[in-house]
């Protein structure tokens, strides 16, 4: 299931000239919901893994946004991390782990929003 996750996290954060516009964000988050549902990951995965995809400690958001690539990138991780986010808060069925990373996730979107809106 790790392995699945990681190979979801590097495709989504991806430098691609192509950002996401037919739902790929929530097929990929839905993916991600069913491997959680196994209750086989612990937090201390999910919360690297979020880590990576938020790109807390990578290329300021100013350098990342300088090539479509990149600004692309940067799109297509916080659409997926939103979709994750509320897909765990409206699940019929959430995971067990939903509430603990739920918290991960809301506060990885609202330190990127800080990040993006500080300018260098």
């Amino acid at each position: 299931m790790e392995r699945i996750l990681q190979a979801i996290a590097e495709k989504v954060s991806a430098p691609t000239e192509h950002v996401y516009l037919y739902k790929e964000d929530e097929r990929l988050a839905y993916t991600v919901m069913t491997a959680l549902r196994r209750d086989l990951i612990g937090m201390a995965f999910l919360a690297a893994w979020v880590d990576q995809l938020a790109d807390d400690d990578a290329t300021p958001w100013y350098q990342a946004a300088s090539t479509a690539a990149g600004a692309s990138a940067r799109h297509n991780s916080k659409v997926f991390l939103r979709s994750l986010y509320f897909q765990l808060a409206w699940a019929a069925n959430p995971p067990p782990i939903a509430p603990e990373l739920s918290a991960k996730l809301s506060a990885a979107l609202k330190a990127s929003e800080q990040v993006f809106y500080r300018l260098p």
